[in-house]
């Protein structure tokens, strides 16, 4: 433990000067002795090339100490490399059995890539109930990925009855918390008026925030409200620029737009 502490000292600089090498010489020491933070700290320095050269082989074989020892962000780490095929061969079903054990101690990622794994039967068998449980446990925890998730369960009545107001409670969630997709959803519903009073202004906000965070259709909606006048003055030099944004990233819809603009020659000047 005494080890595990000195080389945190290093990592942070605390009372030493900051050395990583000697922080992964350290934690090495510990964790070689069973010390689960030690291991996962090794693992995370060679998962990071700080300290010591990239190894993602290494990364994977000391999360793994840590995770069989009942560290849930480790066993939540796990599941990812053997998600992406990171440091070890892909494996699903491995991917999701790491997944459930970290869920299972109420790590709110884990919750979130196990509700994933369920919800496109992704080493486990596809059930729309389980990823709307999983998505739940995550989204209560502040997860704004978790909460753009449980919102467009509600709203496609995937695992849960269709209610548009909890579809858009969980959207608002995740779209104060930044999140893009949360962000174009929230302006979905005001747009549409489902869940909230329609408000074509409120829709153009979120349209705006999502945009510009880069969400390519966050992008065409916006350009879509400039084009149209809704919600926003119409301006059409705006429309081009959004609708051009979206297209350069593949929107189909918006590729459209672009070259009916530039066939009508609207905002393209």
């Amino acid at each position: 433990e005494a080890q595990g502490i000195l080389a945190q000292m290093y990592k942070n600089g605390q009372c030493v000067e900051h050395d990583d090498e000697k922080a992964v010489y350290w934690y090495t020491k510990s964790a070689e002795q069973g010390n689960v933070f030690a291991q996962c700290n090794l693992g995370h320095a060679y998962e990071n090339g700080i300290g010591i050269e990239q190894d993602h082989t290494l990364a994977f074989q000391w999360y793994k100490k840590g995770a069989e020892q009942g560290d849930a962000n480790a066993q939540h780490v796990i599941g990812k490399k053997y998600l992406t095929g990171i440091g070890v061969p892909g494996d699903d079903k491995q991917a999701a059995r790491w997944f459930k054990k970290s869920a299972e101690q109420g790590n709110a990622n884990a919750e979130l890539f196990l509700g994933i794994a369920y919800q496109v039967g992704r080493g486990v068998e596809q059930n729309d109930q389980h990823a709307f449980d999983w998505f739940s446990k995550s989204a209560e925890q502040g997860n704004a990925d978790a909460q753009v998730r449980l919102g467009e369960a509600y709203f496609l009545a995937r695992g849960v009855e269709q209610d548009y107001q909890q579809a858009f409670t969980w959207y608002s969630k995740s779209a104060e918390q930044g999140n893009a997709d949360a962000q174009l959803r929230l302006g979905e519903a005001y747009y549409f008026g489902r869940g909230v009073e329609q408000d074509h202004k409120q829709a153009f906000a979120w349209y705006s925030k999502s945009a510009e965070q880069g969400n390519a259709r966050g992008q065409f909606r916006r350009g879509e409200a400039h084009s149209h006048g809704i919600g926003i003055e119409q301006d059409h030099e705006q429309a081009f620029t959004w609708y051009k944004k979206s297209a350069d990233q593949g929107n189909a819809n918006a590729q459209v737009e672009v070259g009916y603009m530039y066939e009508q020659g609207l905002g393209t000047k």
